[in-house]
């Protein structure tokens, strides 16, 4: 973690997923008044990271360049649906992996290309994407936790009698170890950090944020989103500035 201006003894942790919620695929990238907004949060005391179904590979390698180039520096990361906890420098702190056999099974049932990950590497069965290494076959000598396909149902896994949790959101669905989500993901890094899971707050755009959205105090959405999401949300905002404004409103007001 990195130093802090004050010696806030109880921090506040807001968990924000980031395709299209903190990072915006549309040419934008990241929003000024946002990164303003997170520094603005983090000086305080509180705690900024980064909830999302990409892989610590992605955030942590990839996506380095970009956080760096816009200034931000996350206290924490959740990974592939809450399977890897790691902190801001990318050290992992809890890790949940599939079983190998499952993960064997599953990609047998995929009906199309099957992605899989782990915290250092990407593999794409039958199928060029992205930076995924395009393979013929799920190596059996990796730890993996987990894997994805496209979001049609004709491309889904049968995941009847395996033990997998499915998320899906607007690209894929992502399948993690049974009991594994976005939301044990935050109480687990809150038990790891000794903080109060009460005072949290979290923002997502699509169903896969619903775990997180239903764990924490005070969950986020925008306008915009599906419907179901913003039913579980406290707040529909347009930015994670406002919420993060919001939420420092919040905490203000406890501690008159």
């Amino acid at each position: 973690m990195k130093e802090r201006t004050d010696s806030t003894k109880d921090p506040w942790l807001f968990a924000s997923d980031f395709d299209n919620t903190l990072f915006f695929h549309d040419g934008s990238g990241f929003h000024e008044q946002d990164i303003r907004m997170i520094r603005a949060w983090q000086k305080t005391g509180n705690l900024f990271g980064i909830c999302s179904g990409r892989s610590l590979h992605h955030l942590i390698h990839e996506f380095q360049p970009l956080f760096s180039a816009a200034g931000l520096t996350p206290d924490f990361f959740i990974c592939t649906s809450g399977a890897i906890l790691a902190d801001g420098e990318g050290r992992v702190l809890a890790e949940h992996p599939l079983d190998p056999a499952v993960v064997q099974e599953a990609a047998h049932r995929c009906l199309d290309a099957v992605m899989v990950h782990n915290s250092e590497e990407l593999f794409c069965l039958n199928r060029q994407w992205e930076t995924f290494q395009p393979v013929s076959r799920i190596p059996e000598d990796r730890t993996f936790y987990g894997l994805s396909t496209w979001a049609e149902d004709s491309r889904r896994i049968n995941v009847a009698g395996l033990p997998l949790e499915a998320y899906v959101n607007t690209v894929t669905v992502d399948y993690v170890p049974a009991g594994v989500s976005k939301g044990t993901g935050i109480l687990e890094l809150c038990r790891i950090l000794g903080l109060d899971p009460k005072k949290t707050a979290g923002m997502g755009d699509s169903w896969n944020d619903l775990p997180m959205i239903d764990t924490v105090s005070y969950g986020f959405t925008f306008p915009d989103g599906p419907n179901i999401v913003k039913k579980a949300s406290a707040y529909e905002v347009d930015s994670i500035a406002a919420a993060l404004e919001k939420v420092s409103e919040i905490r203000h007001l406890q501690t008159l």
